[in-house]
């Protein structure tokens, strides 16, 4: 853990983001437990407030900006939640005494049962392997015990224990490439993926609305994370910051692609006491924003979020206002062709064209 000194030197040092309440383009944010929401009715606005003139940037210190992530979600509804927590069980997986097998929470938490996550990892570990690419020491400590379960032809306990006790401590800080990897390519996992691009995050909100549906009457949202936020849950509560899953893959670069985990292993050399964080219900892990405004149970981090004075933010758009948004990243050129730079990414936007035609 971070020293006491450090953390008091970096709470000392943070700058506010914005004040509680800010109005960003004539727009006045609709304020919730944990986040600031912009409810933009023209997208020339929404434009203008992701613009680097925009008051978001603007910092008091001299020559300094603010600093934040981005992500798009098609449906303003979509809360901040890891994609292998978002659904269901499957049918047929075991789980007893442990409450609702299909509640994951229950499953994670309770019986320290995670194959649902690790399996289709490990699974991704193996081709990576096959194919030759770079894995870490770690990763390939893990691959080796899921080998050696999977050949056994009895399955016993003992073949299966030192698989699970280097799963206590997944995923560890030289696996979580890997893992973002992974996440990236479509395999649900406790990452959630980022871009410091906020017309990319434009893009993966925008790509997939149809104009031409008649039933197109939601709201797709940019979600808008100031640096110092998730920087401060990092220092002082022990959530993961991934930034180094740009080897083997152009995609990420081209997409200036980051990652954040806050849901912690079981066991971690890096902390004395592993929290594994809850909604205030206790009935599932909680969103990103309600994980980064909690400060309930650490002195130091609510002293961190006086000094911040400052929420997530989270801009929001009617779909049938999308036009000059398209508009705006075709001129910047931003595409699939550019966010996925090989034949994968000229095939997605090829459909693309398709579909914003209506030709289909």
């Amino acid at each position: 853990m971070e020293s006491d000194k450090f953390i008091y030197d970096f709470i000392g040092t943070t700058q506010p983001i914005l004040p509680d309440g800010e109005i960003i383009n004539g727009v006045e944010p609709e304020k919730h437990e944990t986040y600031n929401e912009y409810r933009f009715d023209d997208a020339q606005k929404l434009l203008s407030a992701l613009d680097f003139d925009s008051p978001i940037f603007k910092s008091s210190q001299v020559n300094m900006n603010r600093k934040f992530l981005f992500r798009g979600h098609q449906d303003a509804s979509w809360n901040l939640e890891p994609s292998i927590f978002r659904d269901k069980l499957p049918e047929g997986f075991e789980i007893s005494t442990y409450g609702n097998r299909k509640n994951r929470y229950n499953v994670h938490k309770g019986a320290r049962n995670f194959q649902y996550e690790c399996v289709p990892f490990l699974n991704f570990l193996d081709s990576m392997d096959n194919l030759g690419l770079f894995i870490e020491p770690e990763c390939e400590e893990l691959l080796k015990a899921y080998r050696i379960m999977q050949q056994s032809e009895g399955g016993s306990f003992a073949e299966f224990l030192p698989l699970q006790k280097l799963l206590k401590q997944f995923p560890s800080d030289s696996q979580q490439r890997c893992l973002a990897l992974a996440q990236h390519y479509g395999i649900p996992t406790r990452l959630l993926d980022w871009t410091s691009n906020p017309y990319v995050a434009l893009f993966m909100a925008t790509e997939g609305i149809d104009l031409f549906s008649t039933n197109n009457k939601s709201r797709f949202a940019i979600w808008v994370m100031p640096q110092t936020l998730l920087k401060g849950a990092e220092i002082i509560k022990g959530m993961s910051f991934v930034n180094k899953a740009k080897i083997d893959n152009r995609n990420i670069v081209a997409q200036q692609g980051f990652f954040t985990s806050h849901i912690p292993p079981f066991e971690n050399d890096k902390w004395e006491h592993v929290v594994h964080p809850n909604d205030s219900k206790r009935e599932r892990f909680p969103y990103l924003d309600e994980y980064l405004m909690d400060g309930e149970d650490n002195e130091q981090y609510l002293k961190f979020l006086e000094k911040f004075n400052s929420k997530p933010l989270c801009f929001t758009l009617d779909t049938e206002l999308v036009s000059p948004i398209r508009r705006k990243l075709d001129q910047l050129n931003i595409n699939w062709n550019t966010m996925m730079p090989n034949l994968e990414g000229a095939k997605k936007e090829a459909k693309r064209q398709i579909q914003i035609r209506g030709l289909y």
